[in-house]
């Protein structure tokens, strides 16, 4: 049952990247969902569903690089560190892991757009304001999905990201 929960929160997700993405606007939502899934469910599921993710997703912009499943490990990493180390309990703490998500995703992908435009046009032009609107996105989107898959979590019986630093202090 949790991977149906997964498979469709993702495929939802990957579609609405998609769509904003066909407006010209970037919004890391399955990096966001991926957090979410590492912290809440394991890091194994949140590996899989990383490099799923990206593959589907380069293969869908026609991408020959592959540099999105490598982005969505990061942010895997980041999780990992996340639940481990700092407070995920109440709602505002994930204000920055949101902003430093878009950063995992923004700047590589940026700087291989920068190495076929002039890069001071590129930087003032379409680099800071795109990091900046991405990064103030998802610092919003992060708690907001967060918020939304915990009540949906809840009523589904599935394991909750506030749950999650319990259970690995269960393990430990």
């Amino acid at each position: 049952m949790i991977n149906i929960y997964i498979f469709i929160t993702m495929f939802l997700l990957i579609l609405l990247q998609f769509a904003t993405g066909n407006f010209g606007i970037f919004l890391p939502l399955t990096a966001v969902g991926i957090f979410y899934f590492t912290i809440s469910c394991n890091w194994h599921r949140g590996i899989f569903i990383a490099v799923c993710s990206g593959i589907i997703i380069d293969m869908a912009y026609a991408r020959t690089l592959f540099i999105t499943p490598w982005l969505y490990l990061a942010v895997c990493g980041l999780a990992a560190f996340w639940v481990r180390k700092q407070n995920i309990k109440p709602l505002s703490a994930n204000i920055l892991p949101g902003i430093i998500i878009a950063c995992i995703i923004v700047i590589p992908q940026y700087s291989i757009y920068a190495l076929d435009k002039k890069p001071g046009f590129f930087l003032l032009n379409e680099f800071l304001p795109g990091l900046i609107f991405t990064a103030i996105f998802s610092a919003a989107f992060l708690p907001l999905l967060i918020l939304i898959l915990e009540i949906t979590s809840r009523k589904l019986g599935m394991p909750r990201y506030f749950e999650a630093r319990h259970k690995l202090n269960q393990k430990s």
